[in-house]
């Protein structure tokens, strides 16, 4: 058995897994329901055996103690939302989350709007702005349908998602929708 929260747990797959499992909210805005641990956002960090690990790709072993709120995750959280809203304008579950970590964009400012955006695709409309580089759809695509249309171009700062650079319409996307049911 391990503990999550002082709770009584049976260990399973990752420590994500094994915390929602007995209960606890632990956030995750890289880790959808498809198979494999992403590890690229950092919103899951937790507490085990009082080292900080990402909980989607950190394997639950027995006799370990899991702490999904402290102190120190919640300023971790609300500073990992700072620095999310300095980067980008995020809406949906990704804003939600910056929101109720504390986050405000006062601490790094908050990100200047590229207006960078994508219409010309009949069923998805993709805002540059809003995307938090998650990888999700991503790797909906790849895993799903196999398409293999989005990728992350650049680097650091100026790291975006992109497809091949041309209209999101002129790519192999066959409208199926799972990139935009993946994203957060």
């Amino acid at each position: 058995m391990s503990t999550v929260n002082g709770v009584p747990v049976r260990p399973r797959g990752s420590w994500l897994e094994t915390c929602r499992d007995a209960g606890a909210d632990v956030p995750a805005l890289c880790a959808g329901d498809g198979p494999g641990a992403r590890g690229h956002c950092r919103s899951c960090m937790i507490e085990v055996d009082g080292r900080l690990v990402p909980a989607c790709s950190t394997p639950a072993r027995a006799g370990g103690a899991a702490i999904t709120e402290s102190e120190g995750l919640r300023a971790y959280r609300r500073d990992l939302g700072e620095l999310m809203l300095s980067e980008r304008d995020p809406g949906g579950l990704a804003g939600r989350l910056a929101a109720r970590w504390g986050a405000d964009g006062s601490r790094y400012g908050r990100a200047v709007p590229t207006g960078r955006r994508d219409d010309s695709h009949a069923s998805i409309r993709f805002q540059a702005d809003r995307c938090i580089l998650c990888r999700r759809c991503l790797e909906a695509c790849e895993d799903g349908d196999a398409r293999f249309v989005f990728a992350i171009e650049g680097r650091g700062a100026r790291a975006a998602l992109g497809w091949g650079g041309g209209p999101l319409a002129a790519t192999a996307c066959d409208a199926c929708g799972a990139c935009v049911a993946a994203g957060p």
